[in-house]
C-alpha cells in the first residue's frame, strides 16, 4: 500500500522536490511498519519500542536538530539561489546545470553539516575538492561560469559550516 501510494504521487507530481519528498516519506512509513510489525509478533516488546520513541520525540533535541538540517540543506537552497541570480543569466545556456546544482548544493550541504559536527574537516576539503574537481575543464575555460560557481559554492558551504557548528553545539 505504501509503495502503491507513492508510485500514485510520483506519476502526479515529478516537479521540484516532490520526488525526494515522497522518497523519504516512503522511507518513513516503510521503517514504522517494520517497527509495528516486530512489534505485533513480539519480536521487540510494543513497550519498550514505544518507550524509546517517546524518548526521541520528547526531547527537543532532536526537533533542534532536525530542524537545523531541513533549515539548512533545503531552505539553504532559497538563500544561495539569491546570492547567485545577478550571474544566472550568464549561464542559462548550460543545460540543466541550474537544476542539477541545487540538488548538488542539497547534497553538499547534508554533507558538510555532518563533517563539521564530527570535525571531520579533512573531509570536508574532500567533498569541496572533489566537487571542483567534476568542473575543472568548465571552470578553466568559462570566467562567468567560474565566478557563478564560485559564489554558489562558497554561500553554501559557508551556511552547511555554520549549521555544523550549531549542531555540534546542541549535540554537546
Amino acid at each position: 500500500a505504501i509503495d502503491w501510494l507513492k508510485i500514485a504521487v510520483d506519476h502526479r507530481r515529478t516537479d521540484g522536490y516532490w520526488p525526494l519528498s515522497t522518497f523519504l516519506v516512503d522511507q518513513v512509513l516503510h521503517a514504522a511498519s517494520i517497527a509495528v510489525l516486530l512489534s505485533i509478533f513480539g519480536l521487540v516488546p510494543g513497550r519498550a519500542a514505544w518507550t524509546v520513541l517517546q524518548q526521541y520525540i520528547a526531547d527537543p533535541k532532536y526537533w533542534i536538530l532536525a530542524s537545523i538540517y531541513v533549515g539548512s540543506v533545503a531552505g539553504g537552497s532559497v538563500l544561495v539561489r539569491l546570492f547567485i541570480q545577478p550571474f544566472a543569466n550568464k549561464v542559462t545556456g548550460k543545460p540543466g546545470l541550474l537544476t542539477a546544482g541545487a540538488y548538488i548544493g542539497m547534497v553538499e550541504r547534508f554533507l558538510l553539516i555532518s563533517l563539521v559536527a564530527s570535525d571531520q574537516f579533512g573531509a570536508v576539503g574532500f567533498v569541496l575538492a572533489a566537487k571542483s574537481i567534476a568542473r575543472y575543464r568548465q571552470l578553466e575555460d568559462d570566467p562567468e561560469f567560474a565566478e557563478y560557481y564560485l559564489i554558489g559554492t562558497l554561500t553554501s558551504s559557508a551556511i552547511a559550516v555554520v549549521a555544523g557548528i550549531v549542531v555540534k553545539f546542541v549535540l554537546q
